[in-house]
């Protein structure tokens, strides 16, 4: 009785909060499952042609919810989606929440209607969807775009669908070189998540019941920082921080301040969409351990040293570099081991190579890891053939 009553007044909370609309929703050709990321989308769609459907509570339709009474339906997640994307009928249904497993669920009930999902971030089997997902056939989806071929096959094991490889659609929309870089700087990616709120409460519990602290998931960071800081004052490069949050002296500046003390490194908080590109275009070198905003600076051809090396602390094979692409355990530009010389030998190719050396080498190794596509021309190419209408300044699709 008492975890139904805490189910409703969590319910009543959603609705409360929610923005309530009143009329049927429009028809449309294109509907965005989920709002987060449909910004990406919508720079290229004809908005007049786009619906959204809010999974999140932003809003509540209530013409939904009224025709689910009338037809003695339960008013439930499931139902609600399901009656929504009937009204709307679309030919496309699509999201940019690649790792949404109720999505791969939704039935269309027209059968010329396409789902498709874009994938946003880099994948693992750690605390991320492939720890979750089941081989089961009713995962489908028409189209996967993704990042590179060997992600999308591992998502052909769960999911039935064919994989199209568009690299990373909000990096593709980011042209590279237009920005004057700062030479002489090394600019490192965070991926600063804040500590569970109750002390020694497991950062994340994995399926099998095996619980990851913080300071295991987070022993990395520890491990590299001071190392990439004394490198940086020795070989007189600027050590910048590219945070994830926008707080100027929030809890992430805090972490790194622990970390790496009061001096010898500028801070740089996450304060637009494109920001954290903008400095990673201005920065001459990049230093990442596994975030995606790394591997998308490796796409757009930008020096970068990665130093996969979670598993030194969190033993997961998808830790490594490009996984699931089977690239050796080291590189020029990378490392899987948590080790001083290691540090030191990829941050010196990287920070001395000239540019056709780096050139030459990073196209070697890019197919597998990440493509890059200007302006998404492929998913525009995409949507024509499907009939979806697109802004007129994206038409021209060679």
């Amino acid at each position: 009785m008492l975890i139904k009553i805490t189910k409703l007044i969590k319910i009543l909370k959603v609705c409360w909060k929610a923005k309530k609309i009143w009329t049927k929703p429009n028809a449309a050709k294109v509907l965005i499952y989920d709002r987060v990321g449909s910004e990406n989308f919508l720079q290229y769609l004809a908005e007049n042609h786009v619906e959204i459907l809010d999974i999140r509570g932003e809003s509540i339709n209530f013409y939904i919810i009224l025709k689910l009474i009338c037809d003695k339906k339960i008013i439930n997640k499931h139902n609600y989606m399901d009656l929504y994307i009937k009204v709307i009928d679309p030919l496309i249904v699509m999201t940019f929440i690649d790792n949404s497993i109720s999505f791969y669920k939704i039935q269309l009930k027209n059968p010329n209607a396409k789902k498709i999902f874009v994938q946003n971030g880099m994948r693992g089997e750690l605390g991320d969807i492939f720890a979750y997902l089941q081989k089961n056939n009713s995962y489908h989806v028409d189209y996967m775009l993704t990042f590179s071929y060997p992600i999308g096959f591992k998502y052909q094991q769960y999911i039935q669908g064919e994989v199209m490889v568009i690299g990373g659609f909000k990096n593709n929309s980011f042209s590279k070189g237009k920005i004057l870089s700062d030479k002489k700087s090394v600019l490192f990616i965070s991926e600063y998540h804040p500590e569970p709120g109750l002390k020694n409460s497991p950062f994340w519990v994995e399926p099998d019941g095996r619980s990851v602290s913080w300071d295991d998931c987070f022993a990395a960071e520890f491990k590299l920082l001071p190392f990439l800081k004394n490198y940086c004052a020795k070989h007189n490069l600027i050590l910048k921080i590219a945070a994830r949050t926008h707080v100027i002296d929030g809890a992430e500046y805090q972490y790194f301040k622990k970390i790496l003390g009061d001096k010898g490194w500028c801070y740089y908080p996450n304060c637009s969409p494109f920001s954290s590109y903008q400095l990673v275009e201005s920065s001459e070198f990049i230093v990442s351990i596994d975030s995606t905003l790394g591997y998308e600076a490796l796409a757009r051809g930008k020096k970068t040293a990665c130093f996969s090396i979670r598993s030194f602390s969190v033993y997961n094979r998808s830790t490594k570099f490009g996984w699931p692409a089977k690239l050796p355990e080291y590189g020029p530009f990378w490392t899987n081991h948590a080790d001083d010389q290691e540090f030191e030998r990829v941050i010196n190719y990287v920070t001395t190579a000239s540019d056709k050396e780096w050139q030459q080498t990073w196209q070697h190794y890019m197919a597998d890891i990440m493509e890059y596509d200007p302006s998404n021309t492929r998913f525009r190419k995409l949507m024509c053939e499907l009939g979806v209408p697109l802004k007129l300044e994206y038409t021209d699709v060679q």
